[in-house]
């Protein structure tokens, strides 16, 4: 760790933008590069750090047992994922056989 992140060292998750922003229909914008990227992206080429929002939000929704919780958050409030064995492992099972949805 750089340690240029405030709260880096601990388990405490602290967004920037609150988890009940996301919407799939087109705020923050999913698939485009937007957001800050420190280098050019495009479709096959890097993430920007919205897509990162949606992957990190997704994420912790399935594997924390307090997920409910993060999308009562507001910017810059501290929270700590409680991981969920239960939704680790069901996480674990669509990534290795692949999901049917």
């Amino acid at each position: 760790m750089l340690g240029k992140l405030p709260w880096q060292a601990d388990r405490e998750l602290v967004f920037a933008r609150a988890p009940n922003t996301v919407y799939l229909d087109g705020y923050p914008p999913f698939g485009r590069c937007s957001g800050y990227t420190d280098s050019a992206c495009s479709d096959t080429v890097g993430f920007a750090n919205d897509d990162i929002f949606y992957l990190e939000v997704c994420l912790f929704s399935q594997v924390c047992s307090n997920a409910a919780e993060m999308f009562d958050l507001d910017v810059g409030d501290r929270w700590v994922c409680q991981l969920g064995h239960a939704g680790f492992d069901r996480l674990k099972g669509w990534l290795l056989e692949g999901a049917d949805f």
